[in-house]
C-alpha cells in the first residue's frame, strides 16, 4: 500500500454549483498512517476498539497522539482499514479544512453519511473491474451502504457495511478475484454542497497495489493472542511501494 497523489483526482471547483466545473485537488488534508488488510473470523463493527486487530492500538503505542480518522471496509472475512492523522484547524483555514472539521465535530451521523464520498481509480486491472468501478467517478459512500460512526475525543471511526449492499459486494468480490493483478487507488472527499464549502479538496486516500490476499494475517476478535500477529503498518502479502 501507499498514499495517493491527490492531484490525480478531480473535485468540485469554487463555482461548481453554477458552472459544474471540476478542478485538480490540492494536497490531501490528512496524513495516511496505515492501511491494514487482514482476514477475520467474525465481523468487526468498530475496528478502532478491536484488541485483536490492534490497528489503532499499535499506532498509539508507537507515540501517535494526533486525532485519527479510521475507515473500515467490512466484507467478512476481509477487512480493509485505513487510518489518517487529522491536523488541527489552521489559523487561516480554507473551505475544505473547515468542512472537514465540521464533519468531525459538527455533523449528525445522517449528514455525514450524505457527505462522505469516494473517488476510485483502477491503475491496472482486468476490464471487468474497470467497468464496475468506473474511472474518477465520485460516489456518496452512504448511499445504499450503511455507515456507522463511533466518535471519541481523539478519533472518528467510520464502519462501512459492504456486505449489506449487493452492488458493493459485486464490486468488492470482483476486485478480490483480480487479486495481485489489481492496483487500485481510492480518494476520500467531504462533499461541498454550498458555495462557502467550495472548492473541495481530497481528505485523504490510499492505494493498494498487487496485494497477495492469500498472504494476509488472520485474526479472531475474541482471541487476545491475535495481538502477537505481524505489525499492521506493513501487513503480510503487501509489497512495499517506493
Amino acid at each position: 500500500w501507499d498514499t495517493i497523489d491527490a492531484a490525480g483526482f478531480a473535485v468540485r471547483g469554487p463555482m461548481y454549483l453554477q458552472d459544474r466545473v471540476k478542478q485538480t485537488s490540492g494536497p490531501s488534508l490528512a496524513e495516511l498512517l496505515v492501511v491494514d488488510l487482514f482476514q477475520s473470523s467474525a465481523d468487526i463493527p468498530v475496528v478502532s476498539q478491536c484488541e485483536a486487530a490492534k490497528t489503532v492500538q499499535r499506532l498509539r503505542r508507537d507515540g501517535e497522539k494526533r486525532r485519527l480518522l479510521v475507515l473500515n471496509f467490512r466484507l467478512v472475512p476481509l477487512m480493509v482499514v485505513g487510518v489518517w492523522a487529522v491536523p488541527p484547524l489552521s489559523q487561516n483555514p480554507n473551505a475544505a479544512e473547515r468542512l472537514l472539521h465540521r464533519f468531525l465535530d459538527g455533523m449528525s451521523d445522517e449528514e455525514r453519511s450524505k457527505r462522505l464520498k469516494v473517488i476510485p481509480k483502477v491503475v491496472t486491472g482486468p476490464w471487468v473491474v474497470r467497468r464496475l468501478v468506473g474511472e474518477n467517478h465520485p460516489a456518496i459512500l452512504g448511499r445504499g451502504i450503511p455507515l456507522d460512526f463511533t466518535s471519541t475525543a481523539d478519533l472518528l471511526d467510520i464502519s462501512v457495511g459492504i456486505a449489506s449492499s449487493a452492488a458493493a459486494q459485486r464490486v468488492a468480490k470482483a476486485m478480490m478475484r483480480a487479486g495481485s493483478a489489481l492496483a487500485v487507488e481510492l480518494a476520500l472527499v467531504i462533499e461541498g454542497q454550498h458555495e462557502a464549502e467550495l472548492p473541495e479538496q481530497v481528505l485523504g486516500g490510499f492505494g493498494v497495489y498487487h496485494a497477495d490476499i492469500g498472504g494476509l494475517r488472520d485474526i479472531s476478535p475474541d482471541d487476545k493472542a491475535a495481538s502477537a500477529s505481524p505489525d499492521p503498518s506493513r501487513p503480510a502479502g503487501l509489497p512495499v511501494v517506493n
